[in-house]
């Protein structure tokens, strides 16, 4: 399973900075029972990814290769639920690369100790518990296991109340409404398309940032009018997140062969204007 993401940021509608990178899952089916199929995902060392993004070429080549991160699911052939088996063991494996790049780190001596465990502290918050792993890799069994076990019919939409990864601490999530569509089919090919629009809801994140403004209006004593005019930017603040996803199914194969994923944030900023982030991943199973 291969991924290109290409993240877009526009300011006033135009275009001011764009990057991409690859990344790559590998999975397989390894077991079937009855009740169950058994996946095995393999994902390349986050720890040691990001460590080799602030090391010089001399630091990286002395720095030691560490183990991909194995998860192994039980996907329920009725409702498509994923569990996680190997929570504990893959979490340890994780917290001891952690372990082992942050001492050599530390021998270096060269500052970046701090800035690691700065840049980790997200994933390390992931990998606390059995619930926040999974929450966090759902995306990922969902590319696969998308549309397994439901019922749809051409052109109509079913909607749900889900949840959605919280975009600014990915230990959490937060809710959202999701809309899935069967939009088209071809039966000659044996492929059919489902659109999935997830629409998260942002009042969390607005009243979460005027409850830090009002914190730190009583901290720094600020006069009542320029508290007032702050919160009241914030209520001018606007937020809004959609992620749409299209999925290319195969009937031949009974695999998503392919899945576009658009997360788009736009936003209204008083004296700063509107502002609008995009998020665009390719993702190839084969």
């Amino acid at each position: 399973m291969r991924t290109e993401i290409v993240e877009k940021e526009y300011k006033k509608g135009e275009l001011v900075s764009e990057e991409s990178e690859k990344e790559e899952i590998r999975f397989e089916v390894i077991g079937e029972s009855d009740a169950s199929y058994t996946l095995r995902l393999s994902y390349k060392n986050a720890a040691l990814k990001n460590a080799k993004n602030i090391l010089d070429e001399e630091e990286k080549e002395n720095l030691e290769e560490q183990p991909p991160t194995i998860l192994i699911y039980d996907i329920n052939k009725e409702t498509a639920e994923a569990n996680l088996t190997n929570w504990e063991e893959a979490r340890d494996q994780f917290i001891k690369g952690y372990e082992k790049i942050e001492s050599f780190l530390k021998q270096e001596d060269d500052g970046n100790t701090s800035f690691f465990g700065i840049i980790m502290r997200p994933l390390l918050s992931v990998f606390e518990s059995k619930e926040n792993m999974e929450a966090y890799f759902q995306k990922d069994i969902n590319n696969i296991i998308q549309p397994f076990g439901k019922e749809y019919e051409l052109n109509k939409t079913v909607s749900s109340n889900t949840s959605s990864e919280n975009p600014f601490k990915t230990s959490e999530t937060i809710a959202a409404t999701t809309k899935t569509t069967l939009a088209s089919m071809d039966s000659t090919e044996m492929t059919c398309i489902f659109v999935v629009e997830t629409i998260v809801d942002m009042s969390y994140m607005k009243d979460m940032m005027k409850s830090l403004i009002k914190k730190m209006n009583e901290s720094f004593d600020t006069s009542k009018r320029s508290a007032k005019k702050k919160m009241k930017d914030i209520d001018e603040l606007e937020m809004d997140m959609k992620n749409t996803q299209q999925y290319y199914f195969n009937f031949k194969t009974s695999w998503v062969s392919k899945i576009v994923n658009t997360t788009t944030v736009k936003g209204y900023e008083p004296g700063k204007g509107k502002r609008k982030n995009e998020t665009v991943s390719i993702t190839l199973i084969q």
